[in-house]
């Protein structure tokens, strides 16, 4: 939240990155890779989120605003401990399409948001039996 995750955009004004071609996102290569970029609005990000919401049977729309977006996502629960489990989720998701876009820049990895949603879905269950005293959720449910 404090801008210092370095992305592309973030490496290019450090000058660790010479030229704004060096700063394109590596997912899409459309646009310049900025956090908002990265992890909201770039198109295989969208397809993630969507998917996420269709797991958690969430309606909404896309904020791609770090700060709005956490407190969207997590407004959605009633009790304290549901609105933990929703925060466990959204970074989750926010781990995840981290650790996929270190994948294809430095092990040529592809985009599949299907793993991805099971990459979340196992780190979400395993954060929050972990987390959370009251989860009794087994991993097949």
């Amino acid at each position: 939240m404090l801008g210092r995750i370095q992305t592309r955009d973030n490496l290019l004004k450090r000058r660790v990155l010479n030229t704004a071609a060096e700063a394109l996102c590596p997912l899409c290569g459309l646009e310049e890779e900025t956090c908002s970029h990265l992890l909201f609005s770039c198109r295989y990000a969208l397809q993630v989120w969507y998917e996420c919401y269709a797991w958690l049977g969430i309606s909404t729309a896309q904020i791609p605003l770090l700060e709005v977006h956490i407190l969207q996502f997590a407004s959605t629960g009633g009790s304290k401990g549901q609105k933990l489990g929703e925060i466990a989720i959204w970074l989750a998701i926010i781990w995840s399409m981290w650790g996929l876009r270190n994948r294809v820049i430095f092990k040529g990895g592809e985009v599949d948001t299907a793993q991805m949603l099971e990459q979340i879905q196992l780190k979400s269950w395993q954060w929050l039996t972990a987390r959370l005293v009251d989860f009794s959720y087994s991993w097949f449910e």
